[in-house]
This record gives C-alpha cells, sequence and structure tokens, in this order.
C-alpha cells in the first residue's frame, strides 16, 4: 500500500464525518468516496453506493483503489460493480509497489497506456518496470529522463532501460554532463564500457572523463601484464 499513515488517519477521519452527516442530513457528500476508497473502507462505501451515493465516473474510484492498494475495494468496484478496467488503471497499478495491483490489472484485460512505465520508473519500482516491459511495454524519454529527478539517480533501473532498447539521445548526454542530478558511476563495468562505446566529443566533461578512464585502464592493463609476467 502506498498511503502514508498521517494521509489515512486524515482520509479516515474525513470518512467518518462523511457518514455522521449523511446519517444527520440523508445527503452524501461528493468528497466522501474519495476519502473512503482511499482509506480502504470497504463496508462504508459499499453502504454509501447501497444507499444513493453517486457514482458519476465509477473508474475513478476502480483505478484509485489500484493506486491505494485495497484489492478488496478493487474486486468489490471490478467484480461485483463490474466497472471496467481502462488504460488509466495500469498508470493506477505502475505507481504501486505491490506488483499484484499492476499484474491484476493487466492480466484482466486493461491495456497498458505509454504512462504506466513513465510512473514506475519515477517511483523507482523496478519491479514493476521488469514486468511491464516483458509485458511489451515501450520505453520512452520521459520514462529514462524519470529516473534522474532526484539527488539520487536510480542507475539501476537506467541500466535496465537501456540493456532493453533505449537508445541514449542528445538530450540524456547533456544532462549527464551539465547536471549533477545525472552523476553516473563511470568506475561501475557497465557505464565505463558505455562511455567507451560512446561518440562523445560534443560533451566536453565526457570527453574528458573518457580519456582519463581509457588512460586509467591502460595503465590498469600495463599493471596487469608486468605482474603476469613477474609470476611466469
Amino acid at each position: 500500500m502506498i498511503h502514508q499513515e498521517e494521509d489515512y488517519i486524515y482520509r479516515n477521519k474525513c470518512t467518518d464525518i462523511c457518514i455522521q452527516e449523511y446519517h444527520t442530513t440523508g445527503v452524501w457528500k461528493k468528497i466522501f468516496l474519495d476519502n473512503a476508497v482511499r482509506a480502504g473502507r470497504l463496508s462504508d462505501i459499499r453502504f454509501a453506493i447501497e444507499h444513493g451515493c453517486p457514482l458519476e465516473d465509477p473508474s475513478i474510484f476502480l483505478n484509485l483503489s489500484l493506486y491505494s492498494g485495497w484489492m478488496d475495494c478493487v474486486l468489490y468496484f471490478h467484480k461485483d460493480l463490474k466497472i471496467p478496467l481502462n488504460e488509466r488503471s495500469t498508470i493506477s497499478g505502475a505507481c504501486n509497489p505491490d506488483i499484484q495491483f499492476l499484474k491484476y490489472a493487466i492480466e484482466n484485460g486493461a491495456t497498458i497506456h505509454k504512462e504506466a512505465i513513465e510512473v514506475a520508473a519515477y517511483n523507482g519500482l523496478i519491479e514493476n518496470i521488469k514486468y511491464l516491459l516483458q509485458c511489451g511495454s515501450i520505453i520512452t524519454q520521459y520514462a529514462f529522463n524519470n529516473i534522474f529527478l532526484y539527488d539520487n539517480p536510480k542507475l539501476d533501473i537506467a541500466e535496465l532501460l537501456i540493456k532493453n532498447g533505449y537508445h541514449l539521445t542528445k538530450k540524456d548526454f547533456q544532462a549527464m554532463e551539465s547536471s549533477t542530478r545525472y552523476y553516473i558511476p563511470f568506475d561501475n563495468p557497465f557505464w565505463r564500457q558505455l562511455l567507451f562505446d560512446t561518440d562523445v566529443s560534443q560533451y566536453r566533461n565526457l570527453e574528458i572523463k573518457k580519456k582519463d578512464l581509457l588512460l586509467i585502464q591502460r595503465l590498469e592493463d600495463e599493471i596487469k601484464q608486468l605482474k603476469e609476467e613477474r609470476i611466469n
């Protein structure tokens, strides 16, 4: 579940207030279902709908259940109320660290939205990304860029996307050269080899880094050769 404790407490309080007002006035407040779904209050949701609470766009609450991480609410909206899944269901599921919600949406017929992999990357959810790639999701530039929106970029995800066919663009290299958010550990074998295999002559800082690393590698090779000669 992705709700934070403070928000969960707040949503529960709002739900309680709405129920009290309904028993006093006989009218459901518009904010009731949003709060009740986020709090996972299935019994109250069921009671409200059975007693006239309006469902203007029911797919919103199905997707909110996927996002918030309440499988009993998901099953109620999808199975009991026959509300169909849609593309946005995969976005909601992809936001959730618990992969079962993303799998539920896709396995039950939801078409994968292109933004699903982007939100999974933004939230650093590598298992969700692996599953989306297995299901044929296309890697967008936004998905790659979203990895670097924090001071601690998810380089394991970046490596996964590149190994699965993402081609670095001029914009990516410009960001790597200029932004501290794009810190790349070129001592890592994967990233070092990527730098060696790429023409970075347009990017001064990367070109200097590449020359330094090539020199270091040549020295390392020479030291290794000398050690082997001594052993022999």
